[in-house]
């Protein structure tokens, strides 16, 4: 996405990168503020979800203008004959690529917020597991919270300060402090079980890539081996 946004270079690509992730901090900072809403209202999972829509919509009309927005701020500050130097070339350059359009801009934020649909359905399916009786939709009030903590957590993967928002921030929508711990535990111990999961998983694959290249190598380096090989192969040509 990066490179086909804004060039090809490993600077572009990271900038492409880091303007997407701003996306994922755009959808969970108005989660919070429907979160916050749900609270004060005393509201439950109905109004929840009504202001979440409503916000995503609005969301996606807002995000259109600002990106409207800084395209005019460069056309006025920089003409489109300049030859500019510096900072201001890759201003331009940003203001002339795939980045800035209002299309690309909603489908990011879209992105985003099925990202954070993902996050809620796989929390759901931690609280089947454990047997739990915590609504979706309080995971989903909750979730914002947890994700602001591990962005800011000064722990490693925000270990400890996780646990801690999103168990309290259950609190804050009628789940028991007890339940909202043992909740957070559980999934902290079953993302990290899937995380290991996979990666021994990969470890076992670029394993066994590795030792079929070492048995191909050594075949090639085997004369009887190149010779039954080169054989088989007239063989087959002369059938």
């Amino acid at each position: 996405m990066g490179t086909w946004a804004y060039g090809k270079a490993l600077q572009r690509g990271t900038v492409a990168t880091v303007f997407e992730q701003a996306f994922d901090f755009g959808v969970v900072g108005y989660l919070i503020l429907v979160s916050a809403g749900t609270r004060f209202f005393h509201g439950g999972a109905k109004l929840w979800l009504a202001l979440a829509l409503t916000t995503t919509a609005l969301a996606m009309w807002i995000v259109g203008l600002i990106i409207r927005g800084i395209r005019c701020f460069a056309d006025a500050r920089i003409p489109a004959d300049a030859q500019p130097t510096g900072y201001r070339r890759y201003v331009v350059e940003l203001r002339d690529s795939n980045l800035l359009k209002p299309s690309v801009a909603r489908q990011l934020l879209a992105l985003s917020a099925a990202r954070f649909f993902l996050l809620v359905l796989m929390a759901g399916q931690v609280t089947a597991a454990i047997h739990s009786s915590i609504p979706t939709w309080q995971l989903a009030a909750a979730m914002p919270f947890a994700v602001v903590a591990a962005v800011v957590g000064i722990t490693p993967g925000g270990l400890g300060v996780t646990e801690f928002a999103i168990a309290n921030a259950l609190t804050l929508f009628g789940t028991p402090i007890i339940a909202g711990t043992q909740w957070a535990m559980a999934n902290r111990l079953l993302s990290t079980a899937a995380g290991l999961s996979v990666g021994l998983v990969a470890v076992l694959f670029l394993l066994a890539q590795k030792l079929q290249r070492k048995a191909e190598k050594k075949r090639s380096d085997d004369p009887i081996a190149v010779a039954i090989l080169t054989s088989n192969q007239v063989v087959d040509d002369v059938k």
